[in-house]
Formats: C-alpha cells, sequence, structure tokens
C-alpha cells in the first residue's frame, strides 16, 4: 500500500521579480543625442508630443543645462523602484516647482509659465517613455495627477470675505 503524505505548506507561486531600478539619466546627453537631428523631432511630433515641450527643452539645452542636469537626478531619485507611477506624482509636481524658481537670467523668460513648465514636464517624460528609457503605469492617470494637482495649486480662492460677515451669517436669523 502506498501512504500518501500531507504537506500541511500551500503552493504559492514564486513571488514576482523586482524591476530592474532605471539607470541614472543625463538628460542633456540624452536630448543632445536626439533632438538635434530635425527628422527625430518630426518623429516624436508625428507621435503627438507637444513641440511647446520640445522647444523648451531645447531653449534649457542652450541656455541652462544645468537645469536638465537637476531634473535628471530627480528622475533617478523617481526611477529607483524601476517604473514611473502614481505615487511619482508629488516629486513630479515639486520638479515644476523647481524650474519655475530657475535664475531667470538662464532661462528664457517668455517662455517661463507654470502651462509651459507643466508641459515641458510632461513632454520630457513622454519622450523619455517613447525612447524606451523608462518603464511608466498608466501614463494618463499620472499625467491627469499632474495636471489636477497643478490646477489646485494654481487656483485661487476668494479671500476678500470679511471675517466678521461670516460671523455674522452665522448667527444670523432667517
Amino acid at each position: 500500500m502506498s501512504e500518501l503524505v500531507e504537506n500541511s505548506e500551500p503552493l504559492m507561486p514564486p513571488p514576482a521579480p523586482k524591476p530592474e531600478p532605471t539607470p541614472a539619466l543625463d538628460l542633456v546627453e540624452v536630448f543632445t543625442s536626439f533632438l538635434i537631428i530635425p527628422n527625430e523631432i518630426n518623429k516624436l511630433l508625428e507621435l503627438k508630443v507637444d513641440q511647446r515641450g520640445i522647444d523648451f527643452i531645447l531653449m534649457l539645452l542652450d541656455k541652462s543645462p544645468d537645469t536638465l542636469r537637476h531634473i535628471s537626478s530627480q528622475l533617478h531619485t523617481v526611477l529607483q523602484d524601476g517604473v514611473l507611477n502614481t505615487d511619482d506624482v508629488p516629486v513630479l509636481i515639486n520638479m515644476v516647482k523647481d524650474v519655475m524658481n530657475t535664475d531667470r537670467n538662464k532661462i528664457a523668460f517668455n517662455m517661463l509659465s507654470v502651462e509651459n513648465v507643466l508641459v515641458f514636464i510632461k513632454t520630457v517624460l513622454e519622450i523619455l517613455i517613447i525612447k524606451n528609457y523608462v518603464k511608466v503605469i498608466n501614463k494618463e492617470k499620472i499625467f491627469t495627477l499632474m495636471d489636477v494637482s497643478f490646477t489646485l495649486l494654481t487656483t485661487s480662492l476668494d479671500t476678500n470675505v470679511k471675517c466678521v460677515d461670516c460671523v455674522k451669517r452665522l448667527f444670523s436669523c432667517h
């Protein structure tokens, strides 16, 4: 007679391998290598990459490559887990703030607006995704969260209401 041996441990699939961290990127090097070729820019435009973002990148390459290097180091931190996901949005928003605070003498002042900088950061990410430098989980959700975050941050609240008026409304009898 054969005996059945019961195994008390349930069969579990092996854990999924962790994604490899994304290697450190030098955005100056990455963008210089292909944005100087007009055909490459045309390919990006065909893929619906925003021209304003490409123009911003070209301006930074010319006037402030250190800004791109700073963003490179921030991206390296964000991509330590090997993927761009919604958890990274706060750092991406902070990157926009950092660009906005760039020395005005190092950047084309007429291009420096929250909308342009947001488009720039999204364009950087879009290009890195297209060129397979960055893996992403749900790009549209990340970009939507960035948009909503900046809408909230740039929305002005009506602070003209006087405190006395608020108190009067609280205690008024209707």
